[in-house]
């Protein structure tokens, strides 16, 4: 299908909302502010309603019941290709309409069941062509995949200037994501930026339905087909509350796990890489609670109820806590963003990757000794 200008079939048997259809596509495409031409599929018959009848009724006599409103010798589909051919290239082509009842009749001074006179599309830019036929059915995965890829052709019609944009990110992201997305909003304010935070769990099930442009990942699922980009480091650190006992020395990893510890759920990303790292030194953490964010956490450490590994990200307008100097931390992770293999990214949504890539290699090299 082409970019420029590109062609949507709305199909379906009779009675099963077509119409409608075609109706909710021409409201999103007058408040996206994008022109669209709608081709109606009854209006490339070959007869009108007076000599179908005829034709049927003569083709019944000489004994052919093979005629019918959907065959080739009843249609003019030479034309329609044509058209679909000439609008894809140019954006031109012909167009008429078939009028149905005296109120769509009435404006052309016609009758029912007759044919408008042939005309020109209407010239637009970047013009979306919807044909409003017959006859398909779909399942529920095909529909959503479908009108995911018309948004983003709704988007590349528009370019950047409005959109939208839907994000979903693991509870700990609520510490910088909102941050993050304050420059890119800026330079970007007609793209409506929608974002949820969840635990981990919920989101991987967003992600699972593909409910989301891109999902925010401290560990990207193993279990299912992604693609992912790191865009922040996500450096782990363990916290006790001020004038801990442990504060101002080094501590072992084994007296980290002797706990006791405060942890997210089982799931979370923060916790799997705790575990992993001290399941590599045969160690198991004595987990005194499990908490279901990372400000829960803080919380609790700072009530003295145990220490716990928490993104330093989190750390930055607490109060109250310190970071202890433990062995094998600060545990260094990035952050993710994340989306279904093979799912294309919208205007917005790689405007975003970009705009969050490119800070992580500016900061990157702006770390690098300068060269000799």
């Amino acid at each position: 299908m082409p970019a420029k200008h590109p062609i949507i079939a709305i199909t379906g048997s009779s009675g099963a909302g077509t119409t409608s259809v075609t109706r909710t596509f021409e409201q999103i495409f007058r408040r996206e502010s994008v022109e669209a031409a709608i081709i109606e599929g009854d209006s490339f018959h070959r007869y009108d309603r007076v000599e179908m009848k005829k034709q049927l009724a003569q083709r019944l006599e000489a004994g052919d019941q093979t005629f019918s409103h959907f065959g080739p010798e009843a249609n003019l589909f030479a034309e329609l290709d044509g058209l679909f051919h000439s609008c894809g290239e140019t954006g031109s082509g012909l167009r008429r309409r078939y009028l149905h009842d005296e109120e769509e009749a009435r404006p052309y001074n016609q009758s029912p069941g007759t044919f408008t006179e042939w005309e020109t599309l209407p010239q637009a830019a970047s013009q979306p062509l919807i044909h409003h036929a017959a006859v398909i059915a779909a399942g529920q995965a095909e529909v959503a995949d479908s009108l995911a890829r018309f948004e983003q052709m709704v988007d590349h019609l528009k370019g950047l200037t409005r959109g939208r944009l839907r994000l979903a990110g693991v509870t700990s992201a609520e510490y910088f994501l909102p941050r993050l997305l304050g420059p890119f909003c800026a330079a970007h304010p007609g793209i409506e930026v929608q974002l949820l935070v969840a635990n981990r769990e919920e989101v991987l099930d967003r992600l699972r339905r593909g409910d989301d442009d891109l999902s925010v990942f401290g560990q990207p699922p193993d279990d299912m087909a992604v693609e992912s980009a790191v865009f922040l480091e996500n450096p782990l650190t363990v916290v006790a509350p001020d004038g801990h006992r442990l504060t101002g020395r080094p501590v072992p990893l084994s007296e980290l796990a002797a706990g006791p510890l405060l942890m997210r759920e089982r799931g979370s990303g923060t916790r799997m890489a705790v575990e992993r790292l001290l399941g590599e030194r045969g160690l198991t953490a004595r987990v005194r609670m499990e908490l279901g964010s990372t400000e829960a956490i803080k919380q609790a450490v700072l009530g003295g109820l145990g220490l716990a590994v928490v993104p330093r990200l989190a750390l930055a307008t607490s109060v109250g806590l310190t970071e202890l100097t433990v062995e094998g931390f600060p545990l260094m992770r990035h952050w993710y963003l994340v989306r279904p293999a093979g799912k294309p990214l919208s205007l917005a949504a790689r405007a975003l990757t970009n705009h969050l890539t490119e800070k992580r290699d500016g900061a990157e090299r702006s770390q690098q000794p300068p060269m000799p």
